[in-house]
């Protein structure tokens, strides 16, 4: 499994980091939690079960 981190996700997907939070929150994505070196929980995601996509919002009227 590869992993990474909200904001390294983010940059992946081309959102904010932010928009990433939002996601989690809405139960669209899942974080894990692992302990880095020191023993503190770190957040990441998944990239093999959630693929990092372009994501844009699509303009309204628009096709």
């Amino acid at each position: 499994m590869k992993y990474a981190t909200p904001y390294q996700y983010a940059k992946l997907c081309g959102v904010s980091t932010q928009a990433i939070y939002s996601r989690i929150a809405k139960g669209l994505i899942e974080k894990i939690q692992i302990p880095d070196p020191t023993g503190a929980l770190k957040d990441y995601i998944d990239t093999e079960k959630y693929p990092p996509e372009r994501l844009r919002k699509k303009a309204i009227g628009k096709e």
